[in-house]
């Protein structure tokens, strides 16, 4: 029996058609074992219940911020409306004072999930905005929300393959006191997480990006890890809203549909899972 065993998550549903219709598409060929989903997006009528019909293993993906080119999306919560409108697209600009609003921003964003049909059984946050990346924390309270709707968190026990080995010392603390607390209220983790984080300019070609995903596979240690991606369609229109990045979404659905990378699943000793 395996003791390495990983989830291959898509994230992004509800970010735009073509990233709505690869995953459907993974998901139909068995590419993939689990998504996140955006429920503040306008963009999601369209496929959920294609999405809902293979009953995926699926995460909240909270969002305080838009993303530049695509539709600002708006907070599902009235108490963040009546400070916001819609999200920034810098989630540098994110008020601390929208703590407050956390957590009946982060029931509205879940309640809206579940009404659409969806189960989601974990929680995590686009651009980063609820681990405090590039902005305000609200790690307790994204821990405390998900002890309270019996949910896990995209917090990895260990930061060896997100952070690598130097990983400044008020990163380590804040870590491990947010690990203690999870433990605390018993929340599942997964033991690592990682996904390709170089911008497109420092990615000199297809090649190299499988490459970076091949090496991962050697580096996941024993326990349920978490490798995530962000695939897409290409398409003129996305090429247009999104510029040059759309590139690395449209390789990293080429690359979960890569032989090459299937057989190096295949060969390795890990168990495909669907939840940590």
């Amino acid at each position: 029996m395996a003791t390495r065993k990983l989830v291959i998550t898509a994230d992004d549903f509800g970010y735009c058609p073509e990233v709505d219709q690869a995953i459907v598409d993974l998901f139909r060929d068995s590419l993939i074992t689990a998504t996140t989903v955006i429920s503040a997006s306008p963009h999601l009528s369209a496929h959920s219940d294609d999405l809902i019909s293979f009953s995926p293993q699926t995460g909240l993906h909270v969002v305080l911020s838009s993303d530049r080119g695509n539709s600002a999306w708006r907070p599902s919560s009235l108490e963040m409306r009546r400070i916001m409108p819609t999200f920034p697209d810098d989630p540098t600009q994110i008020d601390p004072a929208t703590s407050e609003q956390i957590k009946p921003e982060l029931e509205a964003q879940l309640q809206a999930l579940k009404d659409m049909g969806f189960s989601p059984n974990r929680l995590d946050s686009h651009s980063g905005t609820l681990y405090g990346l590039s902005g305000p924390s609200f790690i307790g309270e994204s821990l405390q929300f998900c002890a309270d709707h019996n949910l896990g968190f995209r917090l990895p026990r260990s930061l060896a393959m997100f952070v690598g080995d130097q990983v400044p010392e008020h990163l380590m603390r804040a870590h491990s006191q947010a690990i203690t607390f999870a433990d605390l209220l018993h929340i599942p983790l997964p033991q690592e997480i990682a996904s390709n984080q170089r911008p497109i300019a420092d990615i000199p070609n297809y090649e190299s990006l499988r490459e970076s995903y091949l090496r991962m596979l050697d580096q996941f240690p024993e326990g349920t890890s978490e490798l995530f991606l962000h695939p897409a369609y290409d398409s003129d229109i996305a090429r247009e809203k999104f510029g040059s990045a759309w590139q690395k979404r449209v390789w990293e659905l080429q690359l979960l549909r890569d032989p090459l990378w299937q057989k190096a699943l295949d060969r390795s000793d890990i168990e495909l899972v669907a939840a940590w």
